[in-house]
């Protein structure tokens, strides 16, 4: 009878724990637009938080690449699809309608059509009137605040800007182009009108040309910009609030969480605002436009009161 105990305790303990490291509850893949840096922050922050089993696919910027992984996901059957973006994203959502998708890094998200009962995500901007807000309480005496745009990407979000700003007491003074190449001239309109410039992802002005030639122009009227990234900063914007990407991460895969271990419906979740911000000053750019003392103290402050990690350029 004893052995008969002992060889049944032995079966028991010899069995496949579920959930354990020998056989994952659960298998994630993560489906990057391309391989970019930015990405790989946000997937590590994203394996930090989620508890399974993470596999990697790169569709790199390939519509041809991103068939032949969709039918390897198909054949694999992934629990959760956390996908990295806009290319990622339409291809999760177009080939999967019973797999639940989290989607992030992907700007205007909005604009995607990304809605559906199996897809939630997390926001790279944040709200525009949150942003004109931070824009406000870092330079206190900003009331125009000038933005070069491209109707075809960005009407809606300078429509949104231009709502937000008047209720903040700004005067939003919006320019159009329709190639990088126009951005210089109305630059140069624009001239002695503002007393900031604010950068959106919009295609036709981000390029680094483009990013150039506002810098330089700002430099030489001393209006302070506030940027879309760290290295437009190094380049000599005055500033930039830029999310945090592993935070991004970090925030995805404990919607992940929920998803996998709670059952919760991706459809009836809120597509999730950006938590981390990281701050970028340049002190000699703050210096050239005068802002040395005023404006740059605010932006230590302002990090300092929000708990964000500042870097600073000289």
């Amino acid at each position: 009878m004893r052995s008969l105990l002992v060889g049944f305790a032995l079966a028991i303990l010899a069995a496949p724990v579920r959930g354990s490291a020998a056989e994952p509850l659960h298998e994630v893949a993560v489906l990057k637009s391309d391989s970019l840096a930015l990405y790989a922050s946000a997937v590590a922050g994203f394996s930090a938080e989620c508890r399974t089993e993470v596999t990697e696919f790169d569709l790199r910027e390939d519509p041809a690449r991103a068939d032949r992984i969709v039918k390897e996901l198909k054949s694999r059957k992934p629990s959760l699809i956390f996908a990295l973006g806009p290319l990622a994203a339409n291809t999760a959502k177009r080939a999967f309608e019973d797999v639940p998708i989290v989607f992030a890094m992907v700007p205007n998200w909005e604009k995607y059509g990304l809605e559906a009962k199996n897809v939630t995500g997390v926001a790279l901007q944040r709200p525009v009137r949150t942003q004109l807000d931070t824009l406000k309480a870092l330079a206190q005496g900003t009331k125009r605040v000038g933005v070069i745009f491209n109707p075809r990407y960005s009407a809606t979000v300078v429509e949104a800007a231009s709502d937000a700003a008047k209720a903040l007491g700004l005067q939003l003074v919006a320019s159009k182009v329709e190639s990088p190449e126009e951005v210089p001239a109305v630059l140069q309109a624009l001239a002695g009108k503002v007393d900031a410039l604010w950068m959106i992802a919009d295609r036709a002005v981000a390029t680094p040309e483009a990013v150039q030639a506002i810098i330089k122009l700002a430099l030489e009227k001393k209006v302070p910009v506030f940027a879309l990234s760290e290295q437009q900063v190094k380049d000599g914007a005055l500033v930039s609030l830029s999310p945090n990407y592993t935070a991004i991460g970090q925030q995805a895969g404990r919607i992940a969480n929920r998803i996998l271990e709670d059952r919760a419906t991706p459809g009836t979740m809120v597509v999730a605002q950006p938590d981390g911000l990281d701050i970028a000053i340049n002190l000699t750019t703050a210096k050239q436009i005068g802002a040395e003392c005023n404006l740059a103290l605010e932006i230590f402050k302002f990090a300092a009161k929000q708990g964000y990690p500042i870097r600073v350029f000289e």
